[in-house]
């Protein structure tokens, strides 16, 4: 699982861990879902099979960005908004993940 908090923009430095990482994992993105945050090139590094967007209903930034949305759906990745689902659980087996509400 990566949580990327309020990261808006990823640092090229990071590129060689980010490619380490699972194939099946779950990104947390960063900045509430910010036009900044979980840029093509993060995405096509990351590779997430699940994302949760962390952000608030009605508010006044009008977060998440329809421009993320769109990347993350572009790469087939299931996500969840908690303007929407309200808390996201996610349980692990070890193995791999599920998004249990």
């Amino acid at each position: 699982m990566l949580l990327a908090g309020d990261a808006e923009r990823e640092r090229r430095s990071h590129d060689r861990h980010l490619r380490s990482l699972p194939q099946e994992h779950v990104l947390k993105t960063g900045h509430h879902g910010s036009v900044t945050s979980s840029s093509d090139r993060f995405l096509d590094l990351v590779k997430p099979a699940i994302a949760v967007v962390s952000v608030g209903a009605r508010n006044k930034f009008h977060l998440p960005s329809t421009a993320v949305l769109k990347r993350l759906s572009d790469r087939g990745t299931r996500y969840f908004r908690t303007d929407e689902a309200g808390a996201v659980v996610i349980e692990s087996d070890g193995e791999g993940w599920t998004v249990v509400n």
